[in-house]
């Protein structure tokens, strides 16, 4: 699926106010030329940071370093399962 913010956050709304989520980072790798960078971000994701994770995958963010700080132009991500697990490093 594809959003604009407005439709991801509406996308996601009736989920995040019934239940709680937490994504942390386990794991990254930077890669960057000149002012463009990727960064490929491991996370695992729980409903509270006492609870199992219920679900690891990654993020595929795409910077750029414009007038004096990094801009965020996309981000895409996708969670293991069965048949796709990270292996890239």
């Amino acid at each position: 699926m594809v959003f604009d913010v407005d439709s991801y956050i509406a996308d996601v709304t009736p989920y995040f106010a019934a239940t709680g989520f937490f994504e942390v980072e386990i794991e990254q790798r930077v890669e960057r030329f000149g002012q463009v960078a990727h960064v490929w971000s491991r996370y695992e994701a729980r409903e509270s940071l006492e609870t199992p994770v219920i679900k690891r995958g990654a993020n595929s963010i795409q910077l750029c370093f414009e007038h004096g700080r990094w801009w965020v132009f996309s981000t895409v991500w996708d969670n293991e399962r069965e048949g796709v697990a990270f292996d890239l490093w």
